[in-house]
């Protein structure tokens, strides 16, 4: 029997959590049929990708877009269109957004033609908005319409907004959360991506920069054997310093493909441990899940 940690109470479960949804991310690449998990919670409901990277959507944005176009100075710009609208099939018929002030209104009537005609135009997953329309400045709009509003001025904003390589993460991070209409959440995904193209590859903490948000804070604190609703008394100092340990003790203890989980993904399973908690506790989370076949992927492993 694996001794617990007596800092992380919860470690073992949280290892044993990363290797399954690893190795049902495994399973589904090579074509078997589900089901590719035992475990209850895991196969009713849905659960993250281990590395964000692994994504579907983020696989495609990163394939079609960020790569082909890691140099371009508005990747930036480009990876806060793509996480607004996160929808592949919007994103595959708008095309490359760059430079927005030539392309932006021909990127927006093309997904205002796909709402007309009744097609998706975005996915919940990134949009903490609600509703068909919603209040921005005073003003009543459609969701298209408060995306473009926000898009707009970010693009207004390019000259400092655009990280450059000798920014840290954090302070291309500081740069994008002050633009508005731009949160915590939102401003770390862009981050995110971003990180990935040529400009921010090498910055100092690429690997140790991460934001807390609700379900980590949350995830955090059941690792620790603490109540979920715990606030963490040195803020979110208090919550980066101990999410940093717990990384160190988590990454030896992974497949030798997830040993160099960057915080953010670390960030990230951690708030799907409080998910997967939740279920254990009798929960539901939002979203069911439907066993399918993976596309998009070019890797097999």
């Amino acid at each position: 029997m694996p001794q617990k940690s007596k800092k992380f109470p919860l470690l073992d479960t949280f290892i044993w959590y990363l290797n399954e949804r690893w190795s049902i991310h495994q399973k589904r690449l090579k074509g078997l049929p589900p089901p590719w998990t035992d475990d209850y919670a895991l196969q009713t409901y849905r659960f993250c990708q281990v590395r964000r990277e692994d994504d579907r959507v983020t696989r495609w944005i990163h394939e079609n877009w960020l790569r082909p176009h890691a140099d371009d100075p508005d990747l930036w710009h480009a990876m806060c269109v793509a996480r607004m609208f996160n929808r592949i099939e919007s994103l595959e018929e708008c095309g490359w957004p760059e430079p927005w002030g030539r392309r932006g209104t021909k990127f927006l009537q093309t997904a205002l033609d796909r709402k007309r005609r009744g097609d998706k135009v975005f996915t919940a997953a990134y949009t903490l908005v609600g509703g068909g329309y919603v209040r921005y400045g005073g003003a009543q709009m459609t969701l298209l319409e408060h995306h473009r509003a926000i898009l707009d001025k970010a693009w207004v904003k390019r000259k400092v907004a655009a990280p450059c390589a000798s920014d840290t993460l954090a302070a291309a991070y500081d740069k994008i959360v002050m633009l508005h209409g731009f949160g915590g959440f939102m401003a770390a995904q862009v981050i995110a991506d971003v990180k990935w193209g040529n400009v921010l590859r090498s910055a100092s903490d690429f690997d140790e920069f991460v934001v807390m948000g609700p379900g980590s804070a949350r995830g955090l604190a059941r690792l620790c054997g603490r109540e979920p609703s715990t606030n963490w008394r040195g803020g979110e100092a208090d919550w980066y310093a101990t999410l940093l340990n717990a990384r160190k003790a988590t990454l030896p203890k992974l497949p030798k493909a997830l040993r160099n989980l960057d915080a953010q993904n670390i960030e990230h399973g951690l708030c799907e441990l409080d998910k997967w908690c939740r279920v254990q506790d009798g929960g539901r989370p939002k979203q069911t899940y439907t066993a399918i076949q993976p596309k998009y992927f070019k890797e097999t492993e």
